[in-house]
Formats: structure tokens, sequence, C-alpha cells
């Protein structure tokens, strides 16, 4: 293992020298000559959370393809819908903070307030540009821009806003790639196990053959309302593209599940869920398992809730989380977001090292993580399996 790894390895292993590594050992037998049992594998996924966007602008094929060269095992999407019911990629319904939109003067009569209600977090009143104003053609004029003044500025408007299509028939190129250079057909837990190998010994990933789109339908009871339905839209889109891997669907809105869950069944979707929404479903007795019941019953898979509703205080971790357990209880997947490697970003709990953050949450038993570096999570996950 290279110097730097094994610095990293000792700095984690020590780190989860806490209470919380008890529960590890709890299978074990308490026979004193019985052989330990050696741990499973933590395999939880590392979702790029709008592409390799810690380092480059969200959403943008070029990103999408940083991300998938880190091994990542889902590339997160938002999906928007243009004027001429394209299908785009892009963080919010607004232009302004992620394109260069207001260097454009043809743009300037497109510039409104609208009231679009939404349920995560966000505010209901946007003003400024938005992506169902504009037909495709004018959004490809535009180019995207870093978010975070914190982040690189280096790849500042070089992209375009990539459509849904786009995106999938670029991960299905990069699969087919990788593919055609490769001896035999690789079933997924012999990929698994060979670019664990490969990171650990090189401490960089190769495309994951079974990376799939985890795409999430932004305000889609506002774009309905429009005449602009996400949902139809979004199936027709990818069985439509080359891309023939696995999706799943994720939204702050139940009718959008439900609607993705008559249309495309076999999809598995995801219920986003605010720290204020747990904390809401905390102040009741029983609230919390009823409405994990209420998920599984409607058939949904998984939950997505900020990882603040996990560990609230990093400097005083829980050994166990309600929300994760009770999740579990119901058979429903747990993907926290959002893990940000940044210093300033990091609680200083970590000491500037994220695959100590990440380390706390994969003892927790989540099952993914939304990563705006997915390269660190991916490494993370490796380090975590060595310092069990």
């Amino acid at each position: 293992m290279h110097q730097l790894h094994r610095c990293a390895f000792l700095q984690l292993r020590r780190f989860l020298r806490t209470p919380t590594t008890t529960k590890r050992t709890l299978h074990s037998s308490t026979t004193s000559n019985s052989p330990a049992v050696a741990p499973s594998l933590c395999k939880v996924d590392v979702i790029a959370h709008r592409g390799a966007s810690g380092r480059m602008p969200d959403h943008t094929l070029d990103t999408y393809n940083a991300a998938f060269e880190t091994g990542a095992d889902w590339i997160e999407l938002d999906a928007h819908s243009t004027l001429d019911g394209e299908l785009v990629v892009n963080h919010d319904i607004e232009l302004a903070e992620t394109t260069d939109i207001e260097e454009w003067a043809w743009a300037d009569t497109y510039r409104t307030r609208t009231i679009a209600p939404c349920f995560d977090g966000e505010t209901h009143v946007m003003e400024g540009y938005m992506v169902s104003d504009f037909t495709l053609e004018q959004l490809k004029k535009l180019r995207v821009k870093m978010r975070h003044v914190e982040r690189s500025q280096e790849f500042n408007l070089q992209f375009q806003i990539p459509t849904v299509l786009e995106t999938c028939n670029l991960l299905q190129s990069m699969i087919d790639d990788i593919r055609a250079s490769q001896s035999h057909e690789w079933k997924k837990s012999e990929w698994l196990e060979a670019r664990n190998e490969y990171v650990l010994k090189h401490g960089v990933s190769r495309g994951n053959l079974n990376c799939g789109l985890y795409i999430e339908t932004k305000r889609p009871g506002w774009y309905r309302s429009l005449g602009l339905p996400l949902e139809e839209n979004l199936v027709k889109t990818v069985e439509d593209s080359n891309f023939t891997g696995p999706v799943i669907v994720q939204s702050f809105e139940m009718d959008s599940l439900r609607r993705i869950e008559e249309i495309k069944g076999e999809w598995p979707t995801v219920k986003l869920m605010t720290k204020e929404d747990v904390d809401e479903l905390m102040k009741e007795e029983g609230a919390l398992d009823a409405y994990m019941s209420e998920l599984c019953g409607l058939g949904i898979n998984g939950i997505g809730p900020s990882k603040l509703s996990i560990i609230p205080d990093a400097s005083n971790p829980p050994t166990t989380s309600v929300l994760v357990d009770t999740a579990h209880k119901y058979n429903l997947l747990v993907h926290p977001y959002t893990f940000k490697s940044d210093v300033m970003h990091l609680d200083r709990v970590y000491g500037g090292n994220a695959s100590q953050e990440f380390g706390r949450f994969f003892e927790l038993g989540v099952d993914g993580v939304f990563a705006d570096f997915p390269g660190h999570g991916v490494f993370a996950r490796e380090l975590y399996n060595r310092a069990r």
C-alpha cells in the first residue's frame, strides 16, 4: 500500500476505535476458543451527486465522465423540462446560479418571478430565468459555471447543459468501452472485488460496469401544472436511449414516485426527506414507524434523508440510528445526502479527513451516500473495509 494511503488507513482505523465499533463484533462467538468471524465487506453505494460536482460544475457531460471514472455506483441527475418538452439536467428550475444566462442580452425578456411549490426546503418563490421558459435550442447556447465560489472555477463556461438523453447515451458508451477492452464478461461481484483491489493498490478507481442513473424529478407537481409532466417523459427518454443499466428515481413528492411506480414499476423509487421532515416524525411516538410502514406499503424502496438526521452532532455521534434502523425494519434503503469533502464543509471533529465522516455513516449501516467528491467516497469505502 502506498505510504500516503497507509497513513489514511491508520488514521481511519484509530478514528473508528470508539464505542461505535462494538456493534461490529456482536455476531462473533463469545467462546474464547472459537475462531473470530470476519466482518462482511461494506458495500455502501457511492452516488455521484450531480456528477463529480466537487471539482467541476454541476451537471455536464464532462462532469459525469469524471464521476464515472472514479468508480461511482450511481450518477445523480436533476431532471427538468424545457418549453418544448425536452428533458435537461440542471440544479434547479432557475438558471442564473449555474449558467451564464445573465450575459446574454436576448435572455433579458425571459426574466420572471415565479411561484413554484416545492418540498425540498428551497424557496417557493423563484426570481430569474426558468428552465421551462426556454427551448432546448436556446439552452444549448448557454455555458455552465461552478455554483460554489469556494471551489475551483477552472472549468467555468466550457460545457453545455446536457439533456437526459445525452447523459444516458454517454454512460452506456463509457460502459461499452470498458467491456470492449476486457477479456471476458464480468459478473457484478467479480468486478467489485477486482475494482476494490485496484483502488487499494493505486488509490484511484476504474469506471464501474454496473454504474446506474439516479434521477430526481425536480418540482414535478409544478412542471405538471405547466403541461410539462416529467414522469412520462423521463420513462420514454430513457427507453429511447441506448442505456441498458439500472435506474433509480428519487423525489421529494410522493405523487411523482407513485406515477413512476405506475408507469415503470421495475425502477426502484426513493423518497427524499428534509431534516425538518424527519424531525417532525420524531416528535410523536410511533410516527416514524408508521411513516416507514406507509412507504413500504406504497412500493417505495428507500429514503434519502439529510445526513444531519442521522448524525446531528458530529462531536457526539450516536452508536445506532433510529432512522436507519427503522427504515431497515421495513426493508427500505437509506441514502443520506450530501457528503462534501472540502475542509470548510467538514465538521472539525474529522480533522479535515473526509474518510472519517464516511466511516461514521458506514458504521451506522447506511446503504448509500450522495457525494460531491465520489472518488473520495469510493476510496473511503475501501479504507473502511481494510480498517475493519
